[in-house]
Order: C-alpha cells, then structure tokens, then sequence
C-alpha cells in the first residue's frame, strides 16, 4: 500500500492505496511517528483508495490507533467502502474508531464497547491457552 499523507483543515489525512504489502506497519508507524514528533494530534486514515485490507493491515492501523491515542490524540477511519467496512466490523473494532472512543492500555473483553466480536476472540484466546496448559500437563506426565 502507499501511504500519502496531507494536512487538511488542521487534521493529517493519511491517505493508504493500493494492496496491502509487507512493511505497511513499519512504514505506517514511521509516518505517524513523524507527524507526532511535529506535533500533529489529529489523524484520519482515508481507505477510500485501498483496494483490499488484509489483517495485516487492520493491525497495522490498529498499532497506529493505539500509538496516536496513547500520544493524546485521535484517530478516525474515513472512506470506509461495504468491503472494508464489513472486515472492520467482523473484527469488533469498528467502535474504537468512533468519535470519542478511547483505548486502554489493556482491553478489557467485558466491556461492551468493544463489541461481540472482541469478547469471542479473547474467548477463544483463553480457551486455546486451556488447551496447550492440558496438553502439556498430559506429555509431562507421559514422560
């Protein structure tokens, strides 16, 4: 993906084209890091040029979310097309990119906000660490 960036009415539009591509998150993270560093507190990801979003890349303008409202500023998504909107939605992070939404240092999978698709991932995660802490316990006994 390429990433352009503008300033327009005093916010950072970061305008991401394109396929998805390795490095988006370095690369992501090196233009907001920048734009931080200069002072710029408000952002918006302009997606109405990306061609596919990919989890890659959902986790890269996560990372920039969360780095972005951990500076003191905000981050919205516009140029949502149905295609990415639905990923987005899926994913049960479409709040957090809400005006006045907020993240905290560490999510809590019980807080409504975050919506059903968070709290069945943090579900799952938990039932997966259940199923290695078992597993190991039976090949530790085995031995």
């Amino acid at each position: 993906m390429q990433i352009q960036t503008d300033l327009v009415d005093g916010k950072v539009v970061i305008t991401l084209s394109g396929r998805p591509e390795p490095g988006l998150d370095d690369d992501l993270k090196a233009a907001v890091d920048r734009l931080l560093d200069d002072g710029h507190r408000e952002f918006v990801v302009n997606l109405n040029r990306a061609m596919h979003i990919d989890s890659a890349a959902l986790g890269a303008i996560i990372r920039a979310y969360t780095h972005v409202s951990r500076s003191g500023g905000t981050l919205e998504l516009e140029g949502l097309g149905q295609r990415i909107r639905e990923i987005i939605g899926r994913s049960g992070l479409m709040p957090l990119f809400e005006p006045g939404a907020s993240i905290e240092p560490f999510l809590d999978p019980l807080n409504p906000r975050l919506g059903e698709g968070y709290r069945k991932a943090a579900v799952a995660a938990v039932g997966m660490m259940l199923i290695v802490v078992v597993v190991a316990m039976i090949v530790w006994t085995l031995r």
